[in-house]
């Protein structure tokens, strides 16, 4: 009984990440916070880099899953904001409870008018693998999901 409820607290009937991309107008920046099962997010580093010791359980960020983090998401997350391809700086993640929340910077952005996103966040470790977008740019919201293999939506604020 024991091991069975172990195994059900683990595994998760879903297989979805959220992306929330804000522009903060003050600041003239884009923060992208990209929030992922925690496990899901090991399996899929493991998977991308075979051989690496991952271990996102713990309290304190390590330097190799910051560099593999960092790595994973830049390849497959892009985000081209008024029509300009930007890159995403590296700020550091956190675990929450069963989850794992990446965060991410995109400096010199006065307005975000339009925005693309083109992600294939997962999706090689699962095919159900869905993908949920929101995005705030002032006081307009907007959000989208992409189910595997959708890869691309794009927004105008």
């Amino acid at each position: 009984m024991t091991l069975a409820l172990i195994c059900l607290h683990w595994s998760h009937p879903f297989f979805v990440s959220v992306i929330d991309v804000r522009h903060n107008a003050a600041d003239k920046n884009v923060e992208v916070s990209v929030k992922a099962f925690t496990d899901d997010m090991e399996n899929a580093l493991r998977q991308n880099f075979p051989g690496a010791k991952i271990d996102l359980m713990r309290s304190k960020a390590g330097p190799i899953e910051d560099s593999l983090i960092q790595k994973y998401v830049r390849q497959k997350l892009r985000l081209t904001i008024n029509g300009k391809t930007t890159s995403l700086q590296y700020v550091g993640y956190e675990r929450q409870e069963e989850s794992v929340w990446m965060y991410f910077e995109i400096g010199g952005i006065a307005t975000m008018s339009n925005l693309q996103v083109n992600t294939n966040l997962l999706y090689e470790y699962k095919a159900e693998q869905i993908n949920i977008i929101h995005a705030r740019s002032g006081e307009e919201q907007k959000s989208y999901r992409l189910s595997n293999p959708e890869t691309a939506v794009s927004m105008q604020f």
